[in-house]
Formats: structure tokens, sequence, C-alpha cells
């Protein structure tokens, strides 16, 4: 966790330890970030696995998902991490089968 807190601080000093950190506010944006792709992917879910059947939804949610995490693990700063996050929406087909 060092490592993180070293390259991803923005200066903030945390006072428990007096080592680099992330505000409060940057920590809950970086967490709630992906309970929005998520929710935007929930709802591209359903009309994607309807149009183009579960198979191919699903290797498109793959790739989605893959894509994000490339983009958190050559993350460098706070909003590509960000956007690595938000990009791990990865819409599940829908059940639902005519």
């Amino acid at each position: 966790m060092t490592a993180f807190r070293e390259k991803f601080s923005t200066g903030y000093i945390d006072p428990t330890d007096s080592g680099p950190q992330l505000t409060t506010a940057q920590s809950a944006r970086i967490v709630s970030i992906l309970s929005a792709g998520t929710f935007f992917g929930a709802l591209l879910a359903a009309p994607l696995g309807d149009k183009l059947g579960r198979r191919l939804s699903l290797m498109i949610a793959v790739g989605i998902f893959s894509f994000g995490v490339l983009l958190q693990t050559i993350a460098v700063q706070i909003p590509m991490l960000m956007s690595g996050r938000y990009d791990r929406r990865s819409p599940q087909p829908s059940k639902h089968r005519s």
C-alpha cells in the first residue's frame, strides 16, 4: 500500500503516520466510480443481450472489462485510474429468452 500512496498522493499528508495519502474525497471518488460504471453497464445489458445474443454480448463485456483492468494496471495518475474503474463496467447478458 505504501507504493500506491506514494504514486497517487496529491500532496496530502496523513496526520496519523505523516506519510503521503489520498484525501477522503479522492478515495471516495475512486471507489464510487466503479458503482457508476456498473450502473450504466447494467442499463446496457438487457438491450445488448437481446439484440446481439448472449455469446457476443459476453465477449463484448469481457473486452470492456479487460480494457478497464488494463487502464487500472498502467495508471500513473488518479484520472487514469478512475477511467479504468469506470470502464470495468461489464454488461451482463439478459437471461430473458424470446
